[in-house]
């Protein structure tokens, strides 16, 4: 079993499903042993059977992406798992010039049907709308809200009741899609 995020605040666990399988781009190892869409702990993070499912992950880029430079949040699979949807919401973490506060803010909320529209293995992208973004951050102009910079995402899994790991979806990356200048 993997350690809980409070077992381990550093994600520098190594056992098998830990957070620190999702540091950097896929390996050449999860591209080449991931062939077939299945459980694959030893390359992904997985999350707990109990709730909550959630997972927080922080950029360290210098200088930040900025909303206005992000077209999705990409996300490996290497196993979907059997919940549907298998991502619940995806919220970014927001920090404005203005205030230099940072804040969570909701970008995606997933639907039933979302399961079979996965590609596994593989990267699935899911757009971000700087002006829905905007719709949810009511106390910034659409301006601010395409200044500020990205500094991390934080998934929300699908915390139906499961006995099994393998009915739970297995990430192998988190990471930001950015457009092109």
């Amino acid at each position: 079993t993997p350690p809980l995020p409070s077992q381990d605040p550093s994600g520098s666990s190594t056992s098998p499903g830990s957070v620190s399988r999702l540091v950097g781009a896929p390996g050449a190892d999860v591209t080449r042993k991931s062939r077939t869409c299945k459980a694959a702990a030893p390359l992904a993070w997985v999350p707990t059977l109990a709730a909550p499912r959630t997972l927080a992950v922080y950029f360290n880029q210098t200088p930040a992406a900025k909303v206005g430079q992000v077209g999705a949040v990409a996300l490996y699979v290497l196993n979907k798992g059997s919940l549907d949807p298998a991502i619940t919401a995806i919220d970014l973490l927001l920090q404005t010039a203005s205030t230099q506060q940072q804040q969570w803010a909701t970008m995606y909320t997933g639907g039933q049907g979302q399961r079979p529209q996965l590609t596994c293995p593989g990267l699935n992208h899911f757009p971000l709308s700087a002006a829905a973004l905007a719709a949810v951050q009511p106390q910034l102009t659409s301006a601010e809200v395409l200044a500020a910079e990205v500094v991390g995402v934080r998934l929300h899994v699908n915390e139906d009741h499961l006995t099994n790991k393998a009915d739970l979806p297995h990430l192998a990356a988190v990471g930001l899609k950015l457009l092109q200048t």
